[in-house]
C-alpha cells in the first residue's frame, strides 16, 4: 500500500500534469518510446555500451524527484515525447506505475536507483567491394517478387535500366533488409528481369568494416514481431497473453503456456504420456525468464573476419523442473520443435538481424511396471552467454553468477532397476544475419535425474545446470573448423544419495548412468563433437564420453569405459 504522503504527492503531480504545466502546446507526440530506426545511420559510435543512466531519472541529475514523476506522466498522457528511461518498472512502455515507482523512491519506500537504463545502440561502418550491387531501401519498388526459398528475385526491367543497377552475372547482390547473394544468371521475361542467385559469404561483399549492436531484448509487443501458436506465427497481443496450445509427437503431448510481461516472461511447459490405468509420465517446467541484452561485434579487414563477439548479457531465470512417472516403460526424447516460440527482428544498417527463442525437451527414462518416481527441483540463476573469435580460434566468453539448485521431492523406487531423467534447454536463443544462421543456439539448460537399483542397493537423485551453444562462422567466410558446439559452464549437485551406494560400478549402475549422460550430451549438443577426455563427473563414477552422428531423430551417444 502507498503511504498517505506518497498519495498526496502523486495527487499533486496528477493535477500539475493534467493542467499542462510546462507544455509548449501543439499536437501531442506519441506516448510510447520510439523504436530504433529501421536503418540506423552509418558511422562509428563513440560509446557502444557506456551510455547508461538510471531508470526513472528523467532530468539526469542522478536522484529521484517529483519532477521526474511529472515528466513520466507527461509522456503517459501524450504531452511529451517518449524516453526509454520513463519505463521505470520495465513493463515495455511508460505508464502511471512508473511515476508511482519513482515517487516511492522519493519518500523512501523503495531503494534508489531502480535500475540502469541502457539505450539501444548500433554501428554500421563498412566499405563495399566494387563487385557488390546494393539495392537501397529507396529502390525496393524495383523488386517485384522475392522467392527467398529458391533465391530467385524478379525486378522491373525498365526501372533497373533507368536506375543504373548492375545485375550482371557474377556480381554480388545485396537487397536492403532481405538478402545477400551472388548473381548466377539473369533472364528477361517480358518486362521482368528474373535473377537466379547463389550463396556468398558476407566477407565477399565487405572489404573493411565494423558492424555492431547493443540492445535490450525484452518481452513486450513492441520488441517481438511474432509468436508461434500451434505452428502458426501471430502478432503478440498488447497484454502479453499468448494463447495456450498443445501438439503431439510420438507418445507425448506437449502443452505450451506462457505470457509476455515486458521485463520478463512466465511459462509452464508440460510434457505428458498417458497409458492405461495409473501408468504414465508427466514432466513439467515452470517459472520465468527475464529480459537480457544482445551485444555483438563483427570486424572485417581485407575481406577477412578479424573479430566476432557474440554476447547475451543478463540471461537470468527462476525455474522448477518436476517429473512424475509410473510404469511408463522406455522413453527417449530429444525434441526441438522446428518453429520458433518468438522472433525479435531489427536492422543494423541495411542488414536484417534476427534473434529467435526456441525450446529443447530431452527425456531418457527406463521405468519398469513396478517402478515409479517423483522428483522436483528449483533453479535460480544469473549468467552471460558468449562466444569470441579473435582471428585464430573460437573461445568461450561466458559468466555464471549466482546459482541455486534445490531439490524438493526425491522419490524413486521399483522392484527392478529404474532410471528417469528430464531436461530442457530454454531460452534457446539463435542469431541470424540476412537469414543466415551464425549462432544456431545458445542456451541455459536444466536437468533432473533419479535412479534406483537393488543390486547393489543404491538410490540417487541429482540436478544439473549448464550453458552451451552451437555456432557456424561460414557466413563470415570461415571453414568447417569454425563450426561446432561448446560448453560454457556445467554444475551438478547430488541432492540425495543413499548410504548403500557403493564406490565401485556395476552393470546396473552403468546402464542407468548412461541414460543420465545421454540426456546431458543432448543438452550440450555433442552429437557432432568430441567431449573433453577429462570426463564428466557423476559422484563416484567418471566416464569419458564421445559422440557420433545421430542414427535416429533423437541422436545416439557412445559411452566408453
Amino acid at each position: 500500500m502507498l503511504s498517505q504522503r506518497t498519495l498526496s504527492v502523486f495527487a499533486l503531480v496528477l493535477i500539475v500534469v493534467l493542467a499542462g504545466c510546462g507544455s509548449s502546446g501543439g499536437p501531442a507526440p506519441s506516448a510510447h518510446s520510439p523504436a530504433p530506426p529501421a536503418t540506423p545511420s552509418s558511422g562509428p559510435l563513440t560509446h557502444l555500451t557506456q551510455n547508461g543512466s538510471y531508470l526513472g531519472d528523467m532530468d539526469g541529475d542522478g536522484q529521484p524527484s517529483v519532477g521526474d514523476a511529472i515528466k513520466i506522466l507527461r509522456i503517459v498522457v501524450g504531452l511529451d515525447s517518449g524516453n526509454g528511461r520513463a519505463d521505470a518498472n520495465q513493463s515495455g512502455s511508460p505508464d502511471v506505475g512508473d511515476a508511482i515507482k519513482v515517487l516511492r523512491c522519493v519518500v523512501g519506500l523503495e531503494s534508489w536507483p531502480i535500475g540502469i537504463y541502457q539505450p539501444d545502440e548500433y554501428e554500421f561502418d563498412v566499405q563495399w567491394d566494387p563487385s557488390t550491387t546494393l539495392v537501397e531501401e529507396s529502390q525496393l519498388a524495383l523488386l517485384k517478387d522475392a522467392d527467398t526459398d529458391n533465391h530467385v528475385y524478379t525486378f522491373d526491367a525498365a526501372g533497373v535500366a533507368s536506375s543504373g543497377l548492375d545485375l550482371s552475372p557474377g556480381r554480388i547482390l545485396l537487397i536492403h533488409g532481405l538478402a545477400l547473394r551472388k548473381i548466377g544468371s539473369v533472364q528477361q521475361v517480358g518486362s521482368d528481369l528474373v535473377v537466379e542467385t547463389e550463396y556468398v559469404p558476407l566477407t565477399e561483399a565487405i572489404t573493411e568494416g565494423t558492424i555492431a549492436w547493443d540492445r535490450l531484448i525484452d518481452f513486450s509487443a513492441e520488441t517481438i514481431s511474432t509468436v508461434t501458436v500451434a505452428g502458426q506465427e501471430v502478432r503478440p497481443r498488447a497484454d502479453g497473453v499468448v494463447p495456450q496450445f498443445k501438439f503431439t509427437v510420438g507418445d507425448f503431448t506437449y502443452d505450451i503456456d506462457w505470457k509476455l510481461l515486458g521485463d520478463k516472461a512466465t511459462f509452464k511447459f508440460t510434457v505428458e504420456k498417458s497409458l492405461a490405468g495409473p501408468a504414465g509420465a508427466k514432466f513439467v517446467a515452470e517459472g520465468e525468464i527475464r529480459s537480457f541484452r544482445s551485444s555483438d561485434l563483427i570486424a572485417i579487414k581485407g575481406k577477412q573476419l578479424q573479430n566476432f563477439d557474440h554476447k547475451l548479457e543478463g540471461v537470468e531465470g527462476d525455474l522448477t523442473l518436476s517429473l512424475i512417472v509410473a510404469a511408463s516403460g522406455r522413453d527417449v526424447v530429444n525434441l526441438e520443435p522446428t518453429y520458433t516460440l518468438l522472433t525479435v527482428p531489427f536492422m543494423v544498417g541495411i542488414l536484417p538481424v534476427e534473434l529467435t527463442i526456441k525450446i529443447q525437451f530431452v527425456i531418457n527414462a527406463s521405468v519398469p511396471i513396478e517402478g515409479s518416481s517423483q522428483i522436483s527441483a528449483r533453479f535460480t540463476y544469473d549468467s552471460d552467454l558468449g562466444l569470441h573469435y579473435d582471428g585464430i580460434d573460437v573461445q568461450n566468453d561466458a559468466r555464471l553468477g549466482d546459482l541455486t539448485m534445490d531439490g524438493d521431492k526425491t522419490d524413486v523406487g521399483a522392484g527392478a532397476a529404474i532410471g528417469v531423467n528430464f531436461g530442457i534447454g530454454f531460452p534457446r536463443i539463435g542469431l541470424s544475419i540476412l537469414r543466415e544462421s551464425v549462432v544456431g543456439w545458445a542456451q541455459p539448460a536444466y536437468l533432473i535425474g533419479g535412479s534406483f537399483t537393488f543390486t547393489p542397493p543404491c538410490k540417487e537423485v541429482k540436478v544439473r545446470f549448464l550453458g552451451a551453444a552451437g555456432y557456424s562462422l561460414s557466413f563470415f567466410g570461415k571453414g568447417p573448423k569454425f563450426t561446432g558446439s561448446t560448453t560454457f559452464f556445467d554444475q551438478e549437485k547430488v541432492i540425495f544419495r543413499s548410504a548403500e551406494c557403493p564406490d565401485t560400478t556395476s552393470a546396473a549402475l552403468h546402464g542407468l548412468h548412461s541414460l543420465y549422460l545421454q540426456t546431458l550430451g543432448q543438452l550440450l549438443g555433442v552429437d557432432s563433437m568430441l567431449m573433453p577426455t577429462s570426463s564428466l563427473r557423476h559422484g563416484y563414477l567418471a566416464y569419458p564420453i564421445v559422440a557420433r552422428q545421430p542414427t535416429t531423430p533423437m541422436g545416439e551417444v557412445l559411452l566408453l569405459k
